[in-house]
């Protein structure tokens, strides 16, 4: 059983540093889209990072709790963190041909 050797009491190599570094990933990211809110493109990046980590965690305790449902959803929650990056760039850079700027206020132009 080599999944065993993760969780024997005299190993340091345990999940909890894995989850606390997911937990530390998300938060990370979190903080970055609240404090970068007025960047439309730093705001993706965060997003991106935060199911980034929302995988990472979906991963661990799948691995914790040996059950494969963790990296279904993990695999479900890439692709779906690869279609809003794609469709995202393609509002950045064509609200950047029209406005010459990336900033969240000046979406507001484009109502029609």
């Amino acid at each position: 059983m080599v999944y065993n050797t993760l969780f024997l009491e005299h190993n340091s190599f345990n999940i909890f540093f894995f989850i606390l570094f997911g937990l530390v990933l998300f938060s990370s990211s979190f903080v970055s889209i609240v404090y970068n809110y007025q960047n439309y493109l730093l705001v993706l990046i965060g997003l991106e990072l935060l199911l980034l980590s929302l995988s990472l965690l979906f991963i661990f305790t799948s691995i914790g709790f040996f059950t494969v449902n963790g990296f279904v959803y993990s695999l479900v929650l890439l692709a779906l963190a690869g279609i809003e990056s794609a469709i995202g760039l393609c509002l950045v850079i064509n609200i950047f041909f029209l406005l010459k700027t990336v900033e969240i206020d000046d979406f507001l132009y484009l109502k029609g």
